[in-house]
């Protein structure tokens, strides 16, 4: 298609080509745009090596990044070397799926600045990069103990882990949440895990109070995997969110009175929250905290003129939870 000018002219024109899944919009899209400046490289490329590469652009803010941004990528066989973000990799081909979850929102915060940890010797690098690329589900004992043995009992250390583990990996890579919360659950490390959340909880905070374009999908993305990724090491732990963190009700009624832009948002985020209480032995139906919230989305449902995308969304998560939408 992308090789078919006219025909896809015609398909940009259409009203719902915004609505297409963010990768295909960005694939067909790709060398089609000006260059955008970027501050950063994808962490791991997943499309083939035979696609035309695009430079990426030095910014006069690439500073920000000095301290998190060098943590390579360690290669297997049938992988390329990562580059530093803020370098130009020119080994990186084409768009990647990992580039449409933008993590700028995220670096370039303030409060990140406040709250960046040192970056460890180059060598530690390696070696944690080494270790979070090598996970799978039969060497997570195995790995857990390599990366103890490597950083002993060095708070600093886990805490810059912990920040690593959150912004390069849990808001890019949606699909290995699990690996890593199992992870996480082997390496039973109290500094680790209780800086996994606030960093979680810190990033979601600037999510939501980010200027909430339309079509800003790359903000949307990162909410709505930092939303997933929450609910599993919270309510998936049989743990509860503290309203004094995020109370998700108000969320819902605030962002219902704020206008549908708001709720394009807000609605996936809490619906991928709240899709771990399908495993929870707690917070499944009666549960009266999830009832309460799964009453204000029933009722948001039966509204007129509310989106069909977000009412699907709803319908999805009531069938996950088993429970019934009347």
């Amino acid at each position: 298609i992308r090789e078919q000018s006219t025909f896809l002219q015609a398909l940009r024109n259409l009203p719902t080509y915004s609505e297409l899944p963010p990768a295909i919009v960005d694939y067909l899209d790709y060398n089609s745009k000006p260059t955008i400046s970027q501050t950063f490289d994808p962490l791991r490329t997943l499309t083939p090596p035979n696609l035309p590469s695009q430079p990426v652009a030095t910014s006069p803010h690439s500073h920000l990044f000095s301290r998190m941004n060098s943590v390579p990528s360690m290669t297997t066989p049938n992988q390329q070397q990562f580059n530093p973000i803020g370098k130009e990799n020119t080994a990186q081909k084409g768009p990647s799926l990992t580039q449409n979850a933008n993590i700028r929102t995220l670096i370039n915060d303030p409060s990140y600045n406040l709250v960046r940890i040192k970056q460890p010797p180059e060598h530690i690098n390696d070696k944690i990069a080494f270790t979070f690329n090598n996970l799978s589900l039969s060497n997570l004992s195995q790995k857990a103990q390599e990366l103890k043995d490597l950083l002993n009992n060095d708070e600093q250390l886990w805490k810059w882990v912990a920040q690593y583990l959150v912004i390069k990996r849990v808001s890019l890579e949606h699909n290995f949440h699990s690996l890593y919360a199992g992870f996480l659950n082997t390496l039973n490390i109290n500094i680790l895990f209780d800086t996994v959340l606030s960093e979680t909880h810190r990033n979601i905070k600037i999510l939501l109070l980010s200027d909430k374009q339309i079509n800003n999908i790359p903000d949307r993305s990162l909410l709505k995997n930092l939303g997933h990724w929450l609910g599993m090491i919270t309510i998936g732990r049989n743990k509860p969110i503290l309203a004094t963190d995020l109370e998700i009700k108000s969320l819902i009624i605030e962002a219902y009175h704020m206008g549908p832009q708001e709720l394009l948002y807000i609605i996936p985020f809490v619906s991928k929250i709240l899709e771990s209480c399908a495993k929870s032995k707690i917070f499944q139906q009666p549960n009266p905290w999830l009832m309460g919230i799964m009453s204000i989305l029933a009722e948001m449902h039966g509204t007129p003129d509310f989106k069909l995308n977000l009412k699907f969304e709803i319908e999805v998560l009531c069938k996950q939870l088993e429970i019934q939408l009347n």
